[in-house]
Order: C-alpha cells, then sequence, then structure tokens
C-alpha cells in the first residue's frame, strides 16, 4: 500500500504531493508550490519519516516557489533538464504579484532529457515527457502503486491552458492520449489543480481530449 498527502498551497492552490510506501519512512514530493515547505517539514518531523526527492512537473512559479528551501537543505531535485532558467526567472506571466526576492533559487540536481526511470524511495517511477502546457512538462508514473502524477497536463474533466508562451494545444492532446490514456483505466490521476481523477473517467469523458 502507499502513503500520500495532498498538500493544497499558494495563490493558485497548487497541488503538492507528499507520497511512499506505507511500509517505510522513505517519501518523495511532487511539485513545490508557495507555502509548501513548513507543511511538508511539520508532517515529516511529526511522522518521522524522511525526504529523498522532489520532483518538480514544470516550471511554472506556483509549482516551484517554495522549491529552494529544499535545496537549501540538500534534497536532490528532479525536473525536465530545460527547467532551471525558467525556475531562476519565477515568471508570472501577470498572472500575480509577489516578491520573487523572498525566496531562495531552487537547482535542478537531477536534469532528465529523455524518458527514462529512476528509483528513489523504494519504487520505479516512469518519467513521461508531457509537453503542450510547457514544453518541459513532465509526468511522473509509479506502476507499482497505480498512481500517475501529471502536473498541468490534464485536471478531472479539464486539460491545462496552452496560452502561455510555450504552449501548444496540439502538443498536449496528443501528449495525453499516447502517454496518459494508454496507461491502465484503474491509474489514479493526481494533477497540479483540483482533486484526482483517473485515466478510466478521463478516456470516457473528458470534453477537451475525446478518443
Amino acid at each position: 500500500m502507499s502513503f500520500i498527502k495532498t498538500f493544497t498551497c499558494g495563490v493558485l492552490e497548487t497541488n503538492a504531493y507528499l507520497f511512499g510506501l506505507d511500509t517505510g519512512k522513505e517519501m518523495i514530493l511532487l511539485d513545490a508550490p508557495q507555502g509548501c515547505f513548513n507543511a511538508v517539514s511539520a508532517v515529516l518531523k511529526e511522522l518521522e519519516l524522511r525526504l529523498e526527492a522532489v520532483f518538480i512537473t514544470h516550471a511554472h512559479f506556483d509549482h516551484t516557489l517554495d522549491l529552494g528551501y529544499f535545496a537549501k537543505i540538500n534534497i536532490p531535485i528532479y525536473a525536465h533538464s530545460s527547467t532551471q532558467d525558467d525556475i531562476e526567472k519565477f515568471r508570472t506571466f501577470n498572472m500575480v504579484e509577489y516578491h520573487a526576492d523572498e525566496y531562495p533559487k531552487g537547482k535542478v540536481s537531477v536534469p532528465l532529457k529523455d524518458e527514462t526511470t529512476v528509483s528513489v524511495a523504494g519504487f520505479e517511477i516512469e518519467v513521461l515527457k508531457v509537453p503542450g502546457h510547457t514544453p518541459d512538462s513532465l509526468a511522473y508514473y509509479i506502476p507499482s502503486s497505480s498512481v500517475c502524477f501529471a502536473g498541468d497536463l490534464i485536471f478531472l474533466d479539464s486539460v491545462g491552458r496552452t496560452d502561455l508562451p510555450g504552449g501548444d494545444f496540439d502538443q498536449l492532446t496528443d501528449s495525453i492520449k499516447t502517454k496518459i490514456y494508454s496507461l491502465d483505466d484503474s491509474t489514479i490521476i493526481y494533477p497540479g489543480h483540483g482533486p484526482p481523477t483517473s485515466v478510466g473517467n478521463e478516456r470516457r469523458g473528458n470534453p477537451f481530449v475525446r478518443v
């Protein structure tokens, strides 16, 4: 069985997920939105868990603002190899105002260039390239637990926006059809915003990407 705890943080209510095996103490974190560092740290301390890595789905500011706090305590940061510049620039695309200088800069310590499988915290994580919302978007699929952390690629009955720089709706729909809909229907999708859904639910009813 798996352990998962959701933290919804920041001005855009972005999800971060603390995930691991309930038989062990090693955890990973998926995305690092504004304000999650203290919340995650409190849970780790309370439950005597150990954070092994942070995985970033894409470089938008609402998924990375607290990344620097984890980097400062030497937690390995996994992300697409092209995300570093965007993480350091903290582009907001005029969606909100905030004081970027208040946040330490994160650094990608494990760049992911190609689709691969990495072993962290006692399980295998398949790295899926899913451009469309951003060119650097990644999803993380864990077959042994039937879960996929999809960032802003796909949501419950919806999809990520493609009107920001680097967005491409054709790429997004192709990523969903070839990388997400190809997973087993029972796979739970944990998105960057909103509640979880399943591959089967989206394949049958997502109004934006039909098969």
